[in-house]
């Protein structure tokens, strides 16, 4: 008897794309809004982070950053802005203008915050203890 061993190679091939419900309106913060720059990028850092973080196929990385284009015109953005925002997180370049830390009343250097206190007029209010 005879037994004959036969191997098959099979491939998996998966591949990864970014879905959009047919009902997207691809609408962020217009750029000419009175919000702070930060938020008004925040839709933009989130896509392009989405878009190198997935490992997209060429084609596909393509497709995906001519959407992320689309979107800053229908929201009135300058698409320079975009393609400095992506080149920055390509190359990992800082924010050259970082917001301002805000500064919390109360709050010492390196403290915790410390309860603050509305001043009163001296007058101290009296509670009953009356049941309704």
């Amino acid at each position: 008897m005879q037994k004959a061993v036969t191997t098959m190679k099979t491939t998996i091939f998966m591949e990864i794309d970014i879905f959009r419900k047919p009902t997207t309106t691809d609408t962020t913060i217009s750029y000419l809004s009175n919000h702070p720059q930060e938020q008004k990028l925040a839709a933009y850092i989130f896509l392009l982070d989405r878009m190198f973080n997935l490992l997209l196929h060429k084609n596909r990385l393509e497709n995906e950053w001519q959407t992320i284009l689309h979107i800053p015109k229908n929201n009135h953005f300058p698409t320079a802005l975009i393609h400095n925002l992506r080149h920055r997180m390509i190359h990992k370049e800082p924010n050259p203008h970082p917001p301002p830390s805000p500064h919390i009343p109360g709050r010492t250097k390196n403290g915790p915050l410390s309860p603050s206190y509305p001043q009163t007029s001296g007058r101290s209010l009296t509670y009953s203890n009356k049941q309704v």
